[in-house]
């Protein structure tokens, strides 16, 4: 799937804070932190003392300015995680915000930390704008795909083109291990048949996006996935060849089902829509699963009955 604006934030949000972090630290410790000499009057053990306690104050400050990014980087776990949250917990807002964040690091007059209270102000206002720069729905795999809204029904067609051009796309990876898993000559040629009929779909329904004036960009058919999902779980079974070979056709036909019925679906908008091209482009995808799934019926006769003796 496609990395959407919101994540794109995050990331690149994530790269300065990775980048930021080790070099505020390095000059923190070389800026910050004053020379140590033993000068005149001032023994060894005073020495070791005094680099003890600003150790210890160095250390203090760097916690307070760690603080700062941690609802930062907590705001992006819960977005990842699927959080509904639109807005940081019981943090205030607009300059508000930015005083808030700068008030977590102690006091200091050096450039340095100046700088990074500038930039913890600033992380917290970039928090409070991805929070709420939509609505953000999490897929199965873990991936953050940003819910594209459906007002009419081009909208609905070009959302349901995206989801057959990811469909057809997973087949042509599923595709060939089916095959190999056939004992059927005839099955197997069916399977590598349709699998060039497959390729040749995928770019049939890239050209169909044309009448919609948007990418062909897919997203993720669950559906398929599921289908496929399933008829992998069931090419793990021990099973004679036979009756493997019945198992992978009524597979295949849960497959083609489902993509009769996305096309004809498809094809039915297309029309009231006046999408000329795309209608024919899909009719003839439509057509084509149609025949493989009477083939498929007509080779199950001989299959079925194999696997029954």
């Amino acid at each position: 799937m496609k990395t959407n604006a919101f994540t794109k934030r995050c990331l690149l949000l994530q790269l300065i804070l990775a980048i930021f972090r080790p070099v505020r630290f390095a000059l923190y410790l070389r800026v910050a932190r004053p020379k140590h000499s033993v000068g005149v009057g001032r023994s060894t053990s005073d020495s070791h003392t005094l680099r003890t306690s600003e150790r210890a104050t160095h250390r203090q400050k760097l916690i307070s300015i760690v603080q700062i990014e941690t609802p930062l980087v907590l705001a992006i776990q819960l977005k990842r995680n699927g959080s509904r949250t639109t807005s940081m917990p019981n943090l205030p807002s607009s300059w508000s915000l930015v005083r808030h964040a700068s008030s977590r690091v102690l006091p200091t007059s050096t450039l340095f930390e100046q700088a990074c209270r500038l930039g913890a102000a600033f992380a917290y206002v970039i928090v409070g704008y991805c929070a709420n720069i939509g609505t953000v729905a999490k897929t199965k795999t873990n991936h953050l795909e940003l819910a594209m809204p459906l007002n009419d029904l081009a909208d609905l067609f070009h959302d349901e083109l995206r989801d057959i051009l990811s469909a057809e796309r997973q087949l042509i990876e599923a595709i060939p291990k089916m095959a190999k898993m056939a004992s059927s000559d005839e099955l197997k040629k069916a399977f590598e048949n349709h699998l060039e009929q497959t390729r040749i779909q995928v770019t049939r329904v890239e050209q169909a996006f044309a009448d919609t004036g948007k990418p062909a960009r897919a997203k993720t058919c669950e559906a398929m996935k599921g289908l496929i999902k399933e008829a992998s779980s069931m090419m793990e079974e021990k099973a004679v060849p036979e009756v493997m070979d019945a198992a992978l056709i009524a597979c295949a036909q849960k497959v083609e089902h489902y993509e009769i019925a996305t096309y004809g679906t498809l094809c039915t908008w297309a029309r009231l829509l006046g999408y000329t091209e795309a209608l024919e482009l899909l009719k003839l995808n439509l057509n084509e699963e149609e025949e493989t799934d009477e083939a498929l019926s007509v080779l199950a006769e001989t299959v079925n009955s194999e696997a029954q003796a």
